[in-house]
């Protein structure tokens, strides 16, 4: 995990890329390392996501979490629950990314805490414009 107490303010951010295919995850770190200042971790299940959120959440750090929906172990639904659940859940940026484009599963995400919904395949625009959105967490 990052250790975020090291880091100064104006660094505090992370950006969290949960999906268990390691092409999606390589995508948006590629866009993220190339036009974002921040840190990046990865998980390839909600399970492995969780711990590095509420770390983040603990040090207060501003984080923008791209969740895949369907995956092993823990899906994002039910990741993005255990994440609201949590006492400062507000400064993190939920952004669902999945290949259900379905308006149950857009619901669904809205539903558990989810900020903004993406369709695979995500394009370099959309990982861009849910970045920006660390800069209106307060």
């Amino acid at each position: 995990l990052v250790d975020t107490l090291a880091l100064n303010s104006k660094e505090k951010k992370l950006v969290v890329i949960v999906d268990d295919n390691a092409i999606n995850r390589f995508f948006i770190r590629s866009v993220i390392e190339k036009h974002c200042s921040c840190f990046i971790e990865e998980a390839s299940n909600g399970l492995e996501a969780l711990p590095i959120v509420k770390k983040g959440i603990q040090d207060c750090i501003k984080m923008l979490v791209f969740m895949d929906i369907d995956m092993p172990l823990m899906d994002g639904i039910q990741c993005s629950q255990l994440i609201r659940k949590e006492k400062k859940g507000g400064k993190v940026v939920i952004v669902a990314v999945t290949a259900h484009a379905t308006e149950d599963v857009r619901e669904t995400c809205k539903r558990v805490g989810m900020d903004y919904f993406y369709t695979k395949p995500i394009h370099n625009e959309e990982i861009k414009q849910a970045y920006k959105l660390l800069d209106q967490i307060s």
